[in-house]
């Protein structure tokens, strides 16, 4: 688990909605997604990934309308 930098939200667009999914950024640079289908529901991905950042011990992420990426 040490392995994990930080837990980000990825959101992209499809069919005019706003979707996302929870992202691992590994210590390599890696990006490992939680689950590899995007989907709507962005607040309540964004709970989730804190849930798990908290549980991790890791620290915040400076989040740009509370969002890390944008696919």
């Amino acid at each position: 688990m040490r392995e994990i930098q930080s837990i980000v939200i990825e959101q992209s667009t499809l069919e005019g909605q706003a979707v996302a999914r929870i992202v691992f950024v590994m210590q390599s640079g890696d990006r490992l997604p939680l689950i590899h289908t995007y989907s709507a529901g962005v607040p309540g991905k964004q709970a989730v990934a804190e849930a798990i950042r908290e549980f991790l011990e890791l620290p915040p992420v400076e989040m740009e309308g509370g969002l890390a990426a944008r696919i």
